[in-house]
């Protein structure tokens, strides 16, 4: 025989004797015993079953309630037994109790808010547990069964408004930043020219080092530290410079490309004697005259003063 303890159920009648009577009536509690359908041929476990009782409860089959041919008030129950079939390898092997999951979200409307759904402990606990969670229920297992119960509703819960951001007036705003630009000091402009002095418009002297003087009759000549620029001037100079050499004056041809040959030659042989006896347009005019063969330097760009 299978029994529960219904101590919520129990001694519901008020205490009475022959000179009190009773001021309050007793309370009464609303059960629901959710039985298998196998469970209606064994007679003498079902009225065990309802002997556990001191008020009859309401009987409701599981494949009825798996057919959806029974709907339970809401909010009705205070207790929800499952009954068991006397053992856990009849439990688990009975197909509408592996269907109960299936109902738990029914049985949770079922009951009072901070009601229990008991599960005995033969029933296959495991899976129904996580599902019971899912659904909402409060779970408390133990040795002896598992206990659903449904939570208490939160009381005094009050509507907050939400304030919406609105839009702003554009006329406002423009007349707030006026108003800002009218406060003066914090946005003062500050005119640039009033932070330069005097000496700051002079312009800079620039003072020749004495070393780069050159000396009086001689050319100026970069120093051994130059940072001037006369240094890279003068060997770019001597870039373009073109040296001849011995035997080169035979011939001088004045075109182009003659002149970017680094070995030009004289066409008359006569550039050696001086201007008398030179061309219009020959290389050497205002040179004075050299000897036959002597090297002669002239740069790239005489060109420029034909």
């Amino acid at each position: 025989m299978i029994g529960f303890d219904m101590s919520d159920d129990l001694n519901l009648a008020p205490t009475t004797d022959a000179t009190h009577q009773p001021t309050q009536a007793a309370a009464t509690y609303a059960n629901l015993l959710l039985s298998p359908p196998a469970l209606a041929s064994q007679e003498a476990t079902l009225h065990a079953l309802l002997e556990s009782f001191s008020r009859r409860p309401d009987i409701q089959m599981l494949d009825r309630l798996l057919l959806n041919l029974v709907t339970l008030p809401t909010g009705h129950y205070d207790n929800i037994l499952l009954a068991s079939l006397g053992d856990a390898a009849q439990d688990a092997a009975d197909p509408h109790i592996a269907q109960l999951p299936a109902l738990l979200g029914q049985l949770l409307q079922a009951l009072k808010p901070g009601r229990s759904l008991h599960i005995p402990a033969t029933i296959p606990q495991q899976a129904l547990k996580s599902e019971a969670i899912l659904h909402g229920f409060s779970v408390n297992a133990g040795t002896d069964g598992m206990i659903l119960t449904r939570p208490e509703e939160v009381l005094n819960a009050a509507a907050v408004p939400l304030r919406l951001k609105r839009k702003k007036n554009p006329s406002e705003k423009a007349a707030r930043l006026k108003q800002l630009l009218a406060q003066g000091n914090a946005s003062r402009v500050v005119d640039d020219d009033a932070l330069l002095q005097a000496e700051d418009r002079e312009r800079p002297v620039i003072v020749q080092p004495s070393e780069c003087v050159p000396a009086p009759g001689k050319r100026r000549k970069a120093c051994k530290n130059c940072t001037c620029g006369l240094a890279e001037l003068e060997q770019a100079a001597v870039a373009n410079t073109i040296t001849l050499q011995d035997g080169d004056l035979a011939e001088v041809d004045f075109t182009n490309s003659a002149l970017a040959s680094k070995n030009p030659v004289s066409s008359c042989g006569s550039c050696y004697l001086g201007d008398a006896f030179r061309c219009s347009g020959c290389p050497y005019l205002g040179m004075p005259a050299f000897k036959p063969g002597e090297k002669i330097q002239l740069t790239r760009n005489f060109g420029n003063d034909l």
